[in-house]
């Protein structure tokens, strides 16, 4: 009996764990498959939004991918912080540009107007998912001075928007994981 209940506290406790470990190889986050070539966290007890999950390889504060597993019409990339104040909405007929701008109001609103300054650009067409899709670069500074550089993809595929946006501190840990992210938009696959 002591050794039925030891088993299922063991397995309560790792269900509840904040990180799971995702080996190197092929992953999936949702419909989307993709290699890794280091090991990522998959964070358990945070979700930035609905469809989305976070993932990291030295810390959310460091370094970390988003990855938007399908968002669909009248769906919000984050979680709203606010009743009071809705999260801008996607819309299949979006054009690239009106992407850009949904993740830069979506990131500001999320992470608070007064908290982070966000600037985009460096949009340009790219291939993402065996499909047409877009690329832009994000620039931000949060609450406390800490200066990040940042890439998204994105493609719109059977009107839902599949994105991945990897950030990581302009010091050091985004050129360190930058070659690390462009295999995966290489690799990724629906």
């Amino acid at each position: 009996m002591k050794r039925t209940v030891l088993l299922l506290i063991i397995t309560l406790l790792t269900a509840c764990a904040p990180y799971s470990l995702m080996d190197p190889g092929s992953n999936t986050a949702g419909p989307i498959t993709f290699d890794t070539s280091i090991p990522w966290n998959r964070l358990n007890l945070y979700k930035p939004g609905a469809k989305a999950e976070m993932w990291t390889a030295n810390g959310q504060v460091l370094d970390s991918i988003i990855i938007f597993k399908g968002i669909e019409d009248g769906e919000a990339l984050f979680k709203s912080q606010s009743r009071q104040d809705p999260m801008p909405e996607f819309s299949s007929d979006m054009l690239p540009q009106e992407v850009l701008e949904l993740v830069k109001s979506s990131m500001t609103k999320y992470y608070g107007e007064n908290n982070i300054i966000l600037t985009t650009g460096g949009l340009k067409p790219t291939r993402f998912l065996n499909s047409p899709g877009y690329t832009f670069d994000l620039k931000f500074t949060d609450q406390n001075g800490l200066k990040y550089s940042g890439k998204a993809v994105a493609a719109t595929v059977d009107d839902r928007l599949l994105m991945m946006i990897y950030t990581g501190t302009q010091l050091y840990y985004y050129a360190k994981h930058e070659e690390e992210f462009e295999k995966i938009i290489t690799s990724a696959t629906l």
